[in-house]
């Protein structure tokens, strides 16, 4: 990409009953945007809300093109949601940004203003602290766990992140669980793309609860796991000896 050309962006925003949340969400998103790509596009997943989060999607896109609302006809799960997300991504960039507004527009800018010298930028978040004691504790065992099973040395795993969409697409598919966002990572890194890692701070929820994490959904994450380290160091290895190439210069 030449130096003064300007890349494009999809957009993902997952939304499940996020009635209080969405719209600040979607206006953080333009606020961090802030003309930095040359096209963009927004795609909004309702993922079968009971409140009135699908008809604020439809309103929001009644005022903007390049919005645009998918109503799925009950919760499939954040996972399946990006890659739905990611499938449906038609710009040179993709990325995703919880319907929650969890997610500041500074700290979404700080994504954006990072996007072009690598394939990937991935987010971690600086104050963990204002999350929920367990959902501090279950995310560092993640991480810890998913660096030394794999050889990483990450922050975060789960956190907002931006693809190049050809890298990103050619990934293949094998979950749509909360797993789904490691697994797509640790592929990338493994087949030796770029990455710049940003941190970021959040803001606590005005609205609404965080979801679940359940019983369910740990065994899931543990089959996933167990599969991606079969396919990377049993499987398809060859595929997989490329070391990534961490860009540090980026970096603010």
């Amino acid at each position: 990409m030449g130096k003064d050309k300007k890349p494009s962006l999809s957009v993902v925003i997952p939304a499940l009953n996020e009635e209080g949340n969405l719209e600040n969400t979607v206006r953080a998103v333009y606020q961090a945007m802030d003309q930095r790509f040359s096209a963009y596009e927004i795609l909004i997943f309702n993922d079968g809300s009971a409140d009135t989060t699908g008809r604020i999607a439809e309103t929001l896109a009644t005022k903007d093109s390049n919005v645009k609302v998918i109503h799925n006809p009950r919760t499939m799960g954040f996972g399946y949601n990006i890659r739905a997300g990611i499938e449906r991504a038609r710009h040179e960039y993709v990325t995703m940004v919880p319907g929650d507004n969890e997610i500041p527009a500074g700290s979404i800018e700080q994504l954006f203003k990072h996007t072009g010298p690598a394939d990937i930028v991935v987010s971690y978040f600086t104050n963990q602290e204002i999350r929920p004691f367990h959902r501090q504790i279950v995310s560092r065992l993640y991480t810890t766990a998913l660096n030394l099973i794999f050889g990483l040395d990450m922050k975060y795993y789960n956190g907002p992140f931006v693809y190049r969409c050809t890298a990103v697409q050619r990934i293949p598919v094998t979950t749509g669980g909360f797993a789904y966002l490691a697994s797509n990572l640790i592929r990338m890194l493994k087949m030796g793309h770029s990455f710049i890692e940003v941190g970021i701070p959040l803001e606590e929820r005005k609205h609404g609860s965080s979801k679940a994490i359940t019983v369910f959904n740990s065994i899931v994450v543990a089959k996933t796991i167990f599969l991606l380290f079969l396919e990377i160091y049993v499987w398809e290895r060859g595929k997989f000896r490329n070391k990534p190439r961490r860009i540090v210069g980026q970096l603010t």
